[in-house]
């Protein structure tokens, strides 16, 4: 629990102090929120590769 306050800790400093950003979560909680349970269920049901396609987005996917 400690090493993970840790980390969430290095990286809210790095986000504000040192890129001056200000993450979308903490405008649109719930939004952000509700995204959170739509990624979750469409990771384990395959769809989330074909949603990122659709998006345009680069990820890296496993190789099997």
């Amino acid at each position: 629990m400690r090493f993970r306050l840790l980390g969430i800790s290095l990286l809210g400093s790095g986000i504000f102090g040192f890129e001056k950003n200000r993450p979308t979560t903490f405008t649109y909680p719930f939004r952000s929120l509700i995204n959170e349970f739509h990624m979750f269920w469409d990771a384990p049901t395959g769809s989330l590769s074909i949603k990122l396609v659709a998006a345009n987005a680069t990820y890296n996917q496993p190789s099997t």
